[in-house]
């Protein structure tokens, strides 16, 4: 499947070996943005939340799409 990230969105990312590679908090909201029906509310329940910036994840979000928000709800405190 082939999926494409708009332009705005393409930041939060580092060069690293030669490739880019997204911070933590920028690769879930990235796979919330390209997969916003798969089963993500269970999925979400998985995520080692102590591992992400919440402050970072609520920043970012802002520049997401409205659904990507709302999908993170109660998540991110």
């Amino acid at each position: 499947m082939y999926h494409r990230i708009k332009n705005s969105l393409f930041w939060g990312y580092t060069q690293e070996l030669g490739y880019l590679m997204a911070e933590p908090e920028k690769a879930l909201l990235d796979w919330l943005y390209l997969n916003p029906k798969k089963h993500v509310q269970f999925l979400l329940d998985e995520v080692n939340w102590d591992m992400l910036n919440a402050e970072k994840v609520k920043k970012y979000s802002r520049s997401f799409p409205e659904y990507v928000g709302k999908i993170l709800g109660t998540h991110i405190q």
